[in-house]
């Protein structure tokens, strides 16, 4: 295999952890980091997500890993999108029947079901232009969703969908060399936007946004997806005719809206 050039070509394989997400910072802030450095985890006993939320699996079933990067500013807005392309590019060879959606901002579907998660976290240095970046993934491989009482009812894993255990290693290298090449390109001033908005299944669809407003309560709004900027930020309308731009938040698609 060649060497790849971003990420990947040192890899810290841990037994036990309590998130790889913290144990990346902690080496950023120790000086240790080191730009490409994967780091992949057999357990977590926090392993977290976008917002907080908890990631289940059990020892050694699933890809649980985060790739510790430093970067331009001007390409950390793609880091997401490409981790996202990065597992699309990976696990469609094994499902090309499949229905294949990224839920916006981070979760990749199956026919609907999550099988994986992105996260990206990202801290400006003062003393340089180069940003550290933690990017964490985790893709369900060999995971049961039926032992599982905190999962999300609609999950599911390679094993689920393949009938059979699939190489979890073998599986994050091709992660790896996905995510490595779609970093290159980035790197090499190509944006990965209308690749990441052609997985995106709200485009075009009436959904119900929710995110946390004064106080920390809940607010809904009800609106159509007309698109997504080039930071990947949802273009909505709502049935006034006003229209919003919001990055963070969580969707739920409802049904097709025409608003003329």
């Amino acid at each position: 295999m060649s060497k790849r050039i971003v990420i990947g070509n040192h890899i810290t394989h841990l037994t036990r952890v309590d998130s790889t997400m913290n144990y990346a910072w902690n080496l950023f802030e120790q000086g240790k980091a080191e730009s490409g450095l994967v780091i992949l985890a057999d357990h977590q006993t926090s392993g977290r997500g976008r917002t907080g939320n908890k990631w289940v699996s059990n020892k050694g079933e699933d890809i649980l890993c985060s790739i510790l990067l430093k970067l331009k500013g001007n390409i950390v807005p793609e880091i997401l999108m490409a981790a996202a392309l990065s597992v699309v590019y990976t696990i469609k060879p094994y499902v090309d029947n499949a229905e294949i959606a990224i839920k916006w901002p981070n979760d990749i579907q199956i026919d609907g079901d999550k099988i994986s998660g992105v996260i990206a976290e990202s801290r400006f240095q003062q003393y340089d232009s180069l940003c550290n970046v933690v990017v964490g993934i985790g893709l369900n491989i060999n995971l049961d969703p039926s032992v599982h009482d905190l999962l999300p009812d609609r999950t599911t894993s390679m094993k689920t969908l393949l009938n059979r255990d699939v190489d979890r290693l073998f599986t994050l290298n091709l992660l790896i060399n996905h995510f490595d090449t779609l970093l290159q390109r980035l790197s090499n001033g190509e944006s990965v936007v209308n690749e990441w908005k052609n997985y995106l299944n709200c485009i075009g669809e009436e959904i119900t946004y929710s995110y946390l407003g004064t106080g920390k309560s809940p607010k809904y709004l009800k609106a159509l997806v007309e698109n997504v900027d080039s930071y990947g930020r949802l273009l909505l309308i709502d049935k006034s005719g006003s229209r919003y731009c919001v990055s963070a938040g969580d969707i739920r698609i409802i049904n097709r809206l025409n608003i003329s």
